[in-house]
């Protein structure tokens, strides 16, 4: 999410979440050559993981959502 997009939601009282996941090491940290393939690995081994957090998120989100109505 970029600064500009973040300074709007401020400006306008608005709540964000952003997520992120690396896939990929910088180059001269990862040991192992970089690779679309490798980037799928990582990402297909993060997405069950990611799905389930994320879920938990939102449903918190809701449920401290409806107690300040």
């Amino acid at each position: 999410m970029s600064k500009v997009r973040v300074w709007r939601l401020l400006y306008l009282s608005m709540k964000a979440l952003a997520v992120s996941c690396i896939t990929n090491m910088a180059t001269g940290i990862q040991t192992v050559k970089h690779s679309h393939a490798r980037v799928l690995e990582i990402a297909n081994q993060a997405g069950e993981t990611l799905c389930r957090w994320l879920g938990a998120v939102i449903r918190k989100i809701k449920n401290e959502s409806t107690l300040e109505i």
